[in-house]
């Protein structure tokens, strides 16, 4: 059986929902790249309306939000 492994993890759901759109793309991106779009997003100090639409709908993809 060394051919795969378990990952147990902790899940905190009343401190995830507390997260902005912003902070969930960021730690979604600390797992995977993330696309260009978001990617700006999370470099941009200041957001357009434009732009933080589309970040909330990218992390509305993320499963479990």
């Amino acid at each position: 059986m060394s051919n795969h492994l378990h990952l147990v993890i902790k899940l905190n759901p009343e401190e995830a929902a507390q997260w902005s759109a912003k902070e969930v793309l960021e730690r979604w991106c600390c797992l995977f790249k993330g696309s260009p779009i978001v990617q700006r997003y999370i470099k941009s100090k200041r957001s357009t309306n434009l732009t933080l639409g589309t970040g909330d709908n990218f992390a509305g993809d993320i499963p479990g939000q």
